[in-house]
């Protein structure tokens, strides 16, 4: 109880409200400006078949939680976040730098000089059974 004001104020300042002001969808660039991408959700591999107790239902992951309540995402047929964004980002003209991890300093070494940076985060959730 007398941390719970704590926790509020915490969860209430970690809160990130996105908004669009007209960054997206990103304007052709001609080769003339760079586009960083940050985050290990970047390239997280589906791990559909993978949980070694139950088989037959998913180990959980970024991109269909865990248990019986979802959709399965076959390893052949996910394209990542990372593929995807620098796909379309060159086809725009758009150099990409790019850090796939959750590390600081490559973060960083990434967004240097950049002029718009992505940043991909996730988090996952299975049932208990």
């Amino acid at each position: 109880p007398q941390h719970d004001a704590l926790a509020r104020e915490a969860a209430a300042s970690s809160v990130v409200l996105l908004k669009n002001s007209g960054v997206l969808p990103l304007p052709e660039a001609g080769g003339t400006s760079t586009l960083a991408l940050i985050g290990g959700a970047l390239s997280a591999e589906s791990l559909w078949g993978q949980d070694p107790v139950h088989r037959m239902m998913p180990a959980k992951d970024y991109y269909m939680g865990g248990g019986s309540g979802h959709c399965g995402v076959l390893p052949e047929q996910l394209v990542t976040p990372l593929t995807a964004l620098t796909q379309r980002a060159e086809r725009s003209g758009w150099k990409v730098s790019a850090s796939p991890s959750n590390n600081l300093t490559e973060a960083l070494a990434a967004a240097q000089g950049a002029d718009v940076a992505i940043v991909v985060v996730a988090a996952s959730s299975i049932e208990t059974l």
